[in-house]
């Protein structure tokens, strides 16, 4: 059984996305995490910076099981490139919130 709710973190990405700078939406999205799922959620991995297939990006991981994972990534400028299998453009239309292994 899944512990992360998809309709509950969809709707926590929806609240925060273009709602404030970039570097705050990390922080904005983490807060309501923490408050719907205490236990689960960390707040204290650090913000990772890469660079993948011309992408120069950011990611932070907020909470990880062996099925389930919660983390944005994103790039505050547009980027060009490959990333081996897929253009950027195919990168960047993904919502920025992810709940994946459901």
């Amino acid at each position: 059984m899944p512990l992360f709710d998809p309709e509950e973190i969809h709707e926590i990405g929806r609240r925060h996305v273009g709602a404030r700078p970039f570097d705050q939406l990390f922080d904005a999205v983490g807060a309501d995490l923490k408050a719907r799922y205490p236990d689960d959620v960390h707040l204290d991995q650090p913000l990772v910076f890469n660079s993948a297939g011309g992408i120069m990006y950011q990611l932070k991981i907020f909470a990880m099981t062996q099925s389930e994972y919660i983390m944005i990534c994103g790039s505050s400028i547009g980027s060009s490139g490959h990333s081996g299998r897929h253009p950027v453009a195919f990168w960047q239309g993904l919502a920025p919130l992810t709940a994946g292994g459901i």
